[in-house]
C-alpha cells in the first residue's frame, strides 16, 4: 500500500493503491488527509481480517531488475538508456545478488553514502535513489517486499552553480573554429537555444525555408513542442548545410548527421569532437547546454520579454526563464562598465592626485572683490 503525490494537469493529487487478493486498486484525493484516512481504513481491515505481511521473496534484486526493465513503458530511449547505465553501473554491482527483503533502510542509506564518498554529484546521487525508490515501490506493489527501503533515503543537496554564459567574443572564437559538418548544429544551438536532443531529432521536413521557422516535433517536454523563427543567416547556414550534406552524404532526412551521415549521437559528438575543441580554444568549462543557455541569456539583453522568452525556449514554467534574466542584467552591467572605459579612455586615465586640496574663497572671484583690489592697488 503506498500514497503518493501527483502532479496532473489541473494540479496536484494524492493517490492511494493498495492489492487485494492479487488485484489492484487505486484512489484520487484532493487532500493528503482524506488519501491517508482511506490508508489507515484498509490497514484497520487487514488487521480486522487477520492479514499476514507478505511471505519472505527468494527473488534476488538483479532477477526482479530485468523483470523491472522488460515491463517499463513510457519512456523514451535516451530515458530507458540512462536508466540501464545506472542498473548496470551502480546497481548490479552492489546489491544484485542480494533478495529483495535484505535490501533494508541501512543498506540504501551506506549505498548512497558511498557514492557520495566516490564524488558522484549531488544530482547524480538523486537521480540514483529516484529509481531505486522506482524498482522497490514496484516490488511492495507486488507485495514482494513489506515496505519500501527506500523511503526517507535523504540525498546530498546539490549546490547551487553559476550559470554559464559564453559572451560575445567567446561565441566568435567557437564558431571559427568549427568545421563544416558540426559548424551548423552549433551556430543553430546558440541561434535557437535548442536542446541537443531536439537538434538530432530535427528532420528537414521541419525546416520551413519560405516562413524562417524551424518546428520541434520531438522534445523532453510538451511545452517543448515548439516553433522558433530564424534569421536570414540562420537559414543560409542551414541552406548551405544542406547542400553539403546532399553532396557527402545524398538524401537524408535529418538535418544534423555524424561523419557518416547517422543522425549525430551526443555521445560521440560531445567526446570526440565538442570537447577536444573546447579544450584546443580555451573554453573547457563550457558543456553544451551552456549554448542553449547562452541563448535565452542574450534574448534578456535584448530586451525581449519573459513570455515570449519561455515559449522561445519550451521552458515549463516562467521561473526556469527568470534563471537568466539575472545573469542577463549582471552581463549587461559588465558590459556598461567596458563601455565607460572605451569611450572615456582619455578623462578616465591613470592619474596621481594632490594630497592637498586649495580652493579659493567665491568672493575672490566676484567683480565687486576685483574692484576693491584695483583701487587698493592704485
Amino acid at each position: 500500500m503506498s500514497v503518493r503525490k501527483r502532479q496532473l494537469k489541473h494540479g496536484c493529487v494524492w493517490q492511494v493503491q493498495w492489492r487485494v487478493g492479487g488485484k489492484q486498486y487505486s484512489r484520487q484525493f484532493d487532500r493528503k488527509g482524506d488519501a491517508d484516512a482511506l490508508e489507515a481504513r484498509i490497514k484497520l481491515d487487514r488487521r480486522r481480517k487477520g492479514d499476514a505481511p507478505p511471505p519472505p521473496s527468494d527473488i534476488t534484486f538483479e532477477t526482479f531488475v530485468r523483470d523491472f526493465q522488460a515491463t517499463r513503458r513510457g519512456l523514451r530511449p535516451a530515458s530507458i538508456r540512462r536508466q540501464d547505465g545506472i542498473i548496470n553501473k551502480h546497481l548490479l554491482p552492489r546489491l544484485g545478488t542480494l533478495r529483495l527483503p535484505e535490501v533494508k533502510h541501512a543498506t540504501i542509506k551506506a549505498l548512497v553514502a558511498k557514492w557520495d564518498d566516490d564524488g558522484l554529484a549531488a544530482n547524480t546521487i538523486r537521480n540514483h535513489r529516484q529509481l531505486l525508490s522506482q524498482i522497490f515501490e514496484d516490488a511492495y506493489l507486488q507485495e514482494l517486499i513489506p515496505r519500501n527501503p527506500v523511503d526517507g533515503i535523504r540525498v546530498p543537496r546539490a549546490s547551487q552553480k553559476e550559470i554559464r554564459v559564453l559572451d560575445e567574443a567567446e561565441s566568435h572564437r567557437l564558431l571559427d573554429a568549427c568545421d563544416d559538418l558540426y559548424g551548423p548544429l552549433i551556430h543553430t544551438a546558440l541561434a535557437t537555444g535548442m536542446r541537443f536532443n531536439e537538434l538530432g531529432n530535427l528532420k528537414w521536413s521541419d525546416v520551413d525555408f519560405e516562413d524562417a521557422r524551424v518546428y520541434v516535433r520531438e522534445s523532453k517536454t510538451d511545452k517543448g513542442v515548439r516553433d522558433i523563427t530564424v534569421g536570414p543567416v540562420d537559414l543560409e547556414i542551414l541552406r548551405t548545410h544542406l547542400e553539403s550534406c546532399r553532396a557527402r552524404f545524398g538524401e537524408i532526412d535529418s538535418v544534423f548527421v555524424g561523419i557518416k551521415g547517422q543522425p549525430v549521437d551526443y555521445g560521440n559528438f560531445t567526446k570526440r569532437y565538442f570537447l577536444p575543441l573546447l579544450d584546443q580554444i580555451g573554453l573547457s568549462d563550457v558543456r553544451f547546454h551552456d549554448l542553449r543557455r547562452t541563448h535565452a541569456t542574450f534574448l534578456f539583453m535584448g530586451g525581449h520579454d519573459a513570455v515570449t522568452i519561455t515559449q522561445r525556449m519550451g521552458h515549463r514554467s516562467i521561473q526556469t526563464t527568470m534563471k537568466y534574466y539575472a545573469k542577463a542584467n549582471e552581463m549587461m552591467k559588465r558590459a556598461a562598465a567596458k563601455s565607460t572605459y572605451k569611450y572615456m579612455t582619455n578623462v578616465l586615465r591613470p592619474r596621481k592626485f594632490s594630497t592637498r586640496l586649495s580652493i579659493k574663497s567665491p568672493t575672490e572671484h566676484s567683480a565687486t572683490s576685483r574692484c576693491r583690489k584695483q583701487l587698493v592697488e592704485a
